[in-house]
């Protein structure tokens, strides 16, 4: 999805963004070369880092300058030179086994630096008024050995530094706001300007710009926010989302792609063997299919499936079909009928049983099936002496008997105006209960 106002270009391993035209930063070998957020911030990779109007500096092999509205400082091979307050100054020049020293301290700024190259050991002393601050580090490189040890009493914190001299490793800090460390041991990189800008470079990398811009990574996975557009990345894996209102993915390893509109009431799926999609939470319709000829799929209320072991066919409330492995249903509201078969059994009832009721056990051999509850048509039949019944009216208007296993029949009409039963090969026939 386009970001407005974002720029990108790209040079073998050089990537340069910019953004409003007022953040631009570069990557080189997907290290952080420079940043800019126009016109407070600019940062550039062992040679600049600025912050208007408090703080500036520049550094080269040669020469290293710090300075900013009550403050300045700059350091060579073989001097260093400080300005605070414009009322504090200090220049000191040395060679290996001397020392020269020049102070100028109306509100008490004292500042030491012994420094061996033979001996390979190094000691650090700073006092900050007003109110104090105190610093000391000494470390012998030859043994590994270092001591470190800060004061800190002001009311209101001026300017905070240290540094550690063997592996280059230094922190800044300014007026509680601006905050810049730096270790070369561990490769940590961390510039703050609380609480609108944080950048960190190291095992996880983040650069935020509260509250329009956040990123933050490592070497795996990378994530951005920008203005209410979400961004996450991996090797196999993407996903863009902006307020939900638009939100996509994709899973290279099992090539499924995902997309969400409007807070997911439209959703789209595909993947190899499978694809999805349905509108307005699939009230209004969708479809689901699956590899093996599995689908499902509704329109409204219409809904018709297809699975391994089971289908519907679904339009509600006017019917439901539901067919299984071993069993099938049926149910439709409007015509009160319900039905239900499987391989031993039937049952059925038409006008919930009024029009029709048939129940069969097809493993025992029995039913029963009636027509109107039996008033027009009955039949029932039972495993036992293979007993068979028809009539109608509940047998009273006509009715007809067999058992097959005793060779019984009988039949009659209206009960006792006609009637003959045959038993074991003998018949009778009866008028109006009389024999014939």
């Amino acid at each position: 999805m386009p970001i407005p106002f974002y720029y990108q270009s790209r040079s073998n391993e050089n990537v340069h963004r910019n953004l409003w035209l007022i953040i631009d930063w570069n990557k080189e070998s997907d290290e952080l070369t420079n940043l800019w957020f126009i016109p407070i911030f600019g940062y550039g990779k062992n040679s600049y880092l600025h912050f208007v109007p408090l703080y500036f500096s520049t550094e080269n092999k040669k020469e290293k300058t710090y300075f900013g509205p009550i403050y300045y400082f700059n350091s060579t091979k073989n001097e260093n030179s400080n300005l605070i307050f414009f009322t504090y100054w200090s220049s000191e020049k040395y060679e290996e086994g001397k020392e020269n020293n020049f102070h100028i301290i109306p509100l008490f700024f004292y500042h030491n630096h012994l420094f061996s190259l033979s001996k390979k050991r190094s000691e650090k002393r700073y006092i900050v008024s007003p109110l104090l601050y105190y610093s000391h580090n000494k470390s012998d490189i030859n043994k590994n050995h270092e001591m470190d040890s800060t004061l800190l009493i002001p009311i209101i914190p001026i300017i905070y530094f240290s540094s550690i001299s063997y592996d280059d490793s230094s922190h800044r800090n300014l007026l509680l706001v601006f905050d810049w460390e730096k270790d070369m041991v561990n490769k940590l990189n961390r510039i703050w300007f609380i609480p609108i800008l944080f950048w960190g470079n190291g095992e996880s990398n983040y650069f935020n710009l509260f509250p329009l811009f956040f990123s933050w990574g490592n070497e795996s996975s990378k994530y951005y926010i920008i203005a209410g557009l979400y961004l996450h990345s991996q090797k196999t894996y993407s996903r863009q989302n902006f307020l939900y209102i638009y939100d996509h993915s994709y899973d290279s390893t099992k090539l499924k792609r995902n997309l969400n509109l409007l807070f997911s009431s439209i959703h789209y799926s595909n993947s190899p063997g499978e694809f999805s999609f349905g509108l307005l939470y699939r009230l209004a319709g969708g479809v689901t299919y699956k590899k093996a000829n599995q689908y499902n799929y509704n329109i409204l209320n219409y809904y018709n499936s297809k699975s391994k072991n089971s289908s519907y066919n679904i339009f509600f409330p006017i019917w439901w079909y539901e067919k299984t492995h071993q069993k099938s249903y049926f149910v439709s509201l409007p015509i009160l009928v319900y039905t239900k078969y499987s391989p031993k059994t039937e049952f059925e009832l038409f006008g919930l049983g009024l029009f029709w009721y048939n129940n069969t056990d097809l493993h025992q051999n029995e039913h029963t099936k009636l027509v109107l509850l039996g008033l027009v048509f009955e039949k029932i039949k039972s495993s036992s002496r293979g007993f068979q019944s028809y009539g109608s009216f509940w047998g009273a208007l006509w009715d007809y008997q067999i058992e097959s296993k005793t060779d019984y029949r009988h039949f009659s009409i209206l009960g006792f105006v006609y009637s003959y039963t045959v038993i074991k090969g003998e018949t009778r026939h009866r008028i109006f209960g009389i024999k014939l």
